[in-house]
């Protein structure tokens, strides 16, 4: 059983990733602790705003999945610098 963390940059943009990602893999969904228990018994983790970060610490993930579009705090910084 894999713990799997989604990465996007809000809660609908990584809720609608995942549940188009992994449409037909989807055994049940636990709105309240924001987790997906696929078929195989892996389980994924949305993870978003970089603010909250804190209440990642605590789990060990042994994989992740980016949506599309993510940008974080870096990509913002790096993307204002390079602008001048």
């Amino acid at each position: 059983m894999l713990k799997i963390a989604a990465v996007g940059n809000t809660y609908p943009h990584v809720k609608q990733f995942v549940e188009h990602k992994f449409r037909d893999k989807i055994a049940s969904v636990n709105h309240s602790r924001m987790e997906y228990t696929l078929h195989n018994g892996d389980k994924i983790y949305l993870c978003y705003e970089e603010q909250n970060k804190e209440q990642y610490l605590s789990v060990e993930f042994d994989a992740f999945v980016v949506a599309p579009q993510y940008v974080s705090l870096l990509d913002t910084i790096r993307y204002r610098s390079e602008r001048g």
